[in-house]
């Protein structure tokens, strides 16, 4: 959902018409258990879930979007699938600077898998107090929501893309120790 859809309380809206069967999801994340209890780990600092590191997930790091832009630019395409957040149909925001658009959004992917998938994380990312992943920039889609959207589109193979984070390369390396 969209930021405003968000502060309009639409879900809410939408669960109180009587014919609305409502289900919960439970917590499993494909079928790679490693991957899964990272983005358990990734997404709530302060979760510790028993990981089995099998090398499974890769960890890019780059101080700057150029480098990581030439990186991405540079992975065999067969290999990986590079998926970016859905942009804003009304402004430009920052993590444009370092997504292709021939590369598949958020919006676009939902409901798919690939072998291997490649997801960006930058420097607007955080944890919050309570541990929770959050993001400090202004976007029309939430970028964290994105971000699982996207990570959890990987059925073997997960390669993280760091820019200007030690924040999140600290947690990614703490996690896979």
């Amino acid at each position: 959902m969209a930021r405003h859809e968000e502060e309009r309380d639409v879900s809410t809206k939408i669960a109180s018409i009587e014919s609305i069967v409502e289900y919960k999801l439970s917590e499993k994340i494909r079928t790679n258990k490693e991957i899964a209890a990272f983005i358990k780990m990734l997404f709530n600092k302060k979760r510790s879930v028993p990981i089995l590191i099998d090398g499974n997930i890769e960890i890019n790091y780059f101080n700057t979007t150029e480098d990581a832009k030439g990186y991405l630019s540079s992975l065999d395409k067969s290999r990986w699938e590079i998926l970016r957040f859905t942009p804003s149909q009304y402004h430009k925001e920052h993590h444009e600077q370092y997504s292709e658009e021939s590369n598949r959004t958020s919006h676009q992917v939902i409901g798919q898998e690939f072998d291997g998938v490649v997801v960006t994380i930058d420097r607007l990312f955080s944890y919050a107090d309570n541990g929770d992943l959050t993001y400090k920039g202004v976007v029309y889609y939430a970028p964290v929501k994105m971000l699982f959207q996207n990570i959890t589109r990987s059925r073997k193979k997960l390669n993280i893309v760091i820019i200007g984070n030690e924040e999140l390369l600290n947690r990614c390396i703490t996690i896979l120790q």
